[in-house]
């Protein structure tokens, strides 16, 4: 549970930030920045995950679906720990489709990714988007989320400060919570 979530939100915007910088500044991907680059992104999501568990930002934004592309598997066998970075081979490219994902699942799939690899820009070679697909769902799809985007994600949570909140307790014997 956390008791007091601004040290969480000032962590999240310092890592938005971090990307922000990557999506504009950084050209050279040595596998020191690729690692930090996961990092931050799986730190991240957990903090929204993490804030979302303990009803620290609003119940609309919770539940929000964040927009993503996704590609389907193709088939064959799923990628292995020793291939999963050949996505030609797995996944179907060539057709691309724009979805939307919970929130909640966006963040799964990224705390639980094994497939993993930064979208770059072919000019500037900037960062412009991730791809990911967590260990259960590699045999599926393989996801897309423009890091302008996951930024923005970052930054709604951060800022999010809820201001009423209803509770009840359901059937189960357990605690529904509502934010505004």
């Amino acid at each position: 549970m956390i008791w007091e979530s601004s040290f969480w939100k000032n962590e999240l915007e310092k890592i938005a930030a971090a990307i922000t910088r990557r999506c504009h500044h950084q050209r050279r991907w040595p596998e020191v920045a690729l690692a930090k680059l996961e990092r931050e992104v799986m730190i991240g999501s957990f903090i929204v995950r993490k804030l979302m568990d303990s009803n620290k930002i609003t119940t609309v934004l919770s539940n929000s679906d964040v927009e993503i592309s996704h590609y389907p598997f193709n088939g064959e066998h799923a990628p292995d720990h020793f291939n999963w970075h050949n996505i030609e081979r797995f996944y179907d490219v060539e057709s691309r489709s724009d979805s939307k994902l919970p929130l909640r699942e966006v963040c799964n799939q990224l705390i639980h990714s094994f497939v993993f690899l930064p979208v770059l820009d072919e000019t500037s070679r900037h960062l412009a988007g991730i791809l990911f697909s967590s260990d259960r769902r590699r045999n599926a799809y393989l996801y897309e989320i423009e890091a302008k985007k996951l930024v923005d994600v970052f930054h709604s949570v951060a800022i999010s400060y809820p201001t009423k909140m209803a509770a009840s307790r359901g059937a189960n014997g357990q605690w529904k919570m509502e934010s505004e």
